[in-house]
């Protein structure tokens, strides 16, 4: 009997091994698949760079299209983006993506969420030359030919930072809602009145004291307590009292452009199965034609120019003489990270 040489053996259970480790369904199959696709690209960074190139940021557009019809208020994000930010598709399926790592021919893994339920994965190719301009066209995306991805732990996700929950101070904020929320009926009516306390916490340039710009350097707490210039610090705080009244909070980041951004920080709060925005810097949130539900930052995003926005205060960092214009302006850029809570 002719025996198989072990070198055959060893290829043999090695190629095994390798479709048991990519294998869609598998859990592990997606980190590998991930590490793989780092590994190649840094390998083909540096062979660029070896020829005298340099990788450079560009903005990626494209259509994004279901059934050939246009997928409107749909996110993109480019995993492994090294800046964070998602864009919204507008009502024709268009959307522009900014800060992504160009070379030649780099290959771009897209994230297109059209909803909670419905996740896809979309392979695109950079163009081999930069583009003047430094927007390259990724052309049409037919969403029902992308992976399906499902889960929140998806590997080169980077449009969403986890934020710890202060819990040494739980019974702090859970007073407060009980109190802000008494003889209250609704959701609405508690979350503004919520909105409304925690926009008294802001401090106008006569009135306050330099205080530390990032998130993770104060508490909630410190914040009511002492007060804040910054939307970012407004928004976290408001975010932690709607989630003492047991209610899932997150904070959402904007900008109003790709160049020179400027940018503005708000909470939304889910409940009636769906997200609802609230900018704590003015105490509201923008309702409906109807005027009786503060909605999404995604349908804001579609209807911005329906409603109507109150101004944020002319005193803010990075803001300073704009208004509600601008306040359009970054809504509907659709460009936005958000801040969640593990």
């Amino acid at each position: 009997m002719r025996k198989v040489p072990r070198l055959r053996i060893f290829a043999a259970l090695s190629t095994l091994f390798l479709i048991g480790l990519l294998s869609p369904g598998l859990p592990w199959s997606a980190r590998v698949r991930h590490l793989r696709d780092k590994l190649l690209q840094k390998a083909e960074m540096k062979a660029y760079a070896w020829r005298g190139g340099s990788a450079r940021l560009v903005a990626l557009s494209g259509i994004v299209v279901v059934r050939g019809r246009p997928l409107k208020g749909a996110e993109v994000e480019a995993l492994d983006s090294i800046s964070g930010w998602a864009a919204m598709t507008s009502e024709n399926g268009e959307f522009v993506l900014p800060d992504v790592l160009w070379y030649p021919s780099a290959q771009h893994h897209l994230l297109v969420t059209a909803n909670d339920y419905q996740r896809r994965r979309l392979q695109v190719t950079a163009p081999e030359i930069y583009p003047e301009n430094g927007m390259a066209s990724v052309g049409k995306l037919r969403f029902d030919q992308g992976r399906r991805t499902e889960g929140e732990a998806i590997p080169g996700k980077n449009s969403v930072t986890y934020i710890e929950y202060d819990r040494n101070n739980a019974g702090y904020y859970k007073s407060l809602f009980q109190r802000l929320s008494e003889n209250k009926q609704t959701d609405d009516e508690r979350l503004l009145a919520a909105s409304r306390y925690v926009a008294s916490r802001l401090l106008t340039r006569d009135g306050y004291a330099e205080s530390p710009r990032h998130l993770d350097d104060e508490s909630p707490r410190q914040i009511l307590e002492n007060g804040s210039r910054y939307c970012g610090k407004l928004s976290l705080a408001l975010a932690t009292i709607a989630i003492a009244g047991n209610y899932k909070a997150r904070l959402v980041n904007v900008i109003d452009r790709m160049l020179q951004p400027s940018a503005h920080m708000v909470t939304e709060v889910y409940y009636g199965e769906q997200w609802h925005l609230y900018d704590p810097t003015s105490g509201d949130g923008p309702h409906n034609q109807a005027g009786t539900c503060v909605v999404s930052y995604k349908e804001l995003f579609q209807t911005r120019d329906r409603l109507s926005l109150a101004p944020v205060p002319d005193h803010l960092p990075k803001i300073h003489g704009s208004g509600c214009d601008w306040l359009y302006m970054a809504y509907a850029s659709g460009f936005h990270h958000y801040y969640c809570f593990r």
